[in-house]
């Protein structure tokens, strides 16, 4: 999606960063639920896209990254919290 802005800087720096987190985006997908919800996800923001529709692609791709970094975080709470 980012490879249409016509800015090769701005592509080349999200390719690099997607590469660096990805573990941490992948880790939202250890889960059905959450494959079905980025699979719906992605339909949306096609549909965003094809209609123009900027306000609710930028709603769509917020929403979309959320689940990444809250999984993470559970995960890591998980298996390095202190206990009680």
């Amino acid at each position: 999606m980012f490879g249409l802005c016509g800015n090769a800087c701005l592509i080349e720096t999200i390719d690099l960063l997607a590469q660096k987190v990805y573990g941490i985006r992948s880790s939202a997908n250890a889960f059905p639920e959450s494959l079905d919800r980025a699979r719906q996800d992605h339909l949306d923001m096609i549909k965003a896209l094809r209609g123009s529709h900027r306000d609710d692609l930028i709603v769509l791709a917020r929403r979309h990254l959320e689940p990444s970094p809250q999984a993470y975080i559970k995960a890591y709470e998980r298996r390095f919290a202190k206990p009680i």
